[in-house]
């Protein structure tokens, strides 16, 4: 295997990710929107923001699950393979990634339950509840299963905090442990799958919840879908996109300093050889 290390190279795996997820869904009356880092590099650059290393899109939970059903009858490329609960039983992780087979992604010591390439994160829309105070009492609930599962799905403790914040860290790890992936996953599919008995107040990614009570979005912002260019090809984005990143990152269109423009992930990839596909 010949490892990649150019962000351009590892983007442009991305963009051909994308290209045939974005076919697969007009092939079949699939909505999705461009979602997270990957909406603010389509909205500020028609690009990937130059240094993320990851590519997201959101689903609305209809068009998810169907996504999920229809992609793993019709199987349309022996290049990229669908990683989720309906397809692999040893999937870790409570959504969905499109996965690049002719690769080979390693984050960390991190595991995943299946051997996982550059990919394409796939997120489902769901629902808060209706009334705030309460949403957000989910919200906590939804960020602390995610941190149990990531500790879960890490091999060992590893930290550079001291003190109080490294004992915290130590006890969630050792609480992620104590209740297994499995569980973990578990709950946090039935708390996003069960979501759909509330009305559509607010809606946001309950399954991973990444940013906190920025999560909870009133339901028009995704009531429609709006076209950006990204890479020369026109995508959906949220009708309510500003607000969306707003909530998520707060100044999104300021440029960081120089010191944060870096990726998050410690990722390796590499290019597998022809005999290894």
């Amino acid at each position: 295997m010949q490892q990649i290390t150019e962000i351009t190279k590892i983007q442009s795996h991305l963009a051909e990710l994308l290209s045939h997820f974005a076919d697969f869904c007009k092939e079949h009356n699939l909505s999705f929107f461009l979602s997270n880092g990957t909406l603010i590099g389509a909205v500020k650059y028609q690009n990937f923001v130059p240094w993320d290393d990851d590519c997201d899109v959101m689903m609305p939970r209809e068009d998810y699950d169907k996504f999920l059903t229809l992609y793993k009858e019709h199987h349309p490329h022996a290049k990229y393979r669908l990683l989720s609960r309906v397809t692999s039983e040893t999937w870790r992780m409570p959504y969905a990634k499109l996965s690049d087979t002719t690769t080979l992604l390693r984050e960390g010591n991190y595991e995943f339950g299946e051997e996982l390439g550059i990919a394409l994160d796939i997120f489902p829309i769901d629902r808060w509840h209706s009334n705030k105070k309460r949403a957000i009492f989910q919200t906590f609930r939804a960020e602390l299963y995610k941190r149990f599962l990531i500790c879960a799905n890490a091999p060992s403790f590893q930290t550079e905090k001291k003190g109080i914040k490294r004992f915290i860290l130590w006890g969630i790890h050792i609480t992620g442990k104590a209740f297994g992936w499995k569980r973990l996953q578990k709950k946090l599919c039935n708390m996003a799958e069960k979501s759909q008995k509330y009305p559509p107040t607010y809606v946001g990614c309950v399954a991973w919840c990444c940013h906190g009570t920025g999560e909870i979005l009133p339901s028009c912002v995704f009531s429609n879908a709006v076209d950006v260019t990204f890479l020369g090809k026109t995508y959906p984005a949220p009708q309510g996109y500003d607000q969306y990143l707003t909530n998520l990152y707060g100044e999104w269109r300021k440029e960081l300093p120089p010191e944060k423009q870096k990726s998050n992930h410690n990722i390796e990839v590499f290019k597998k050889d022809v005999e290894e596909i």
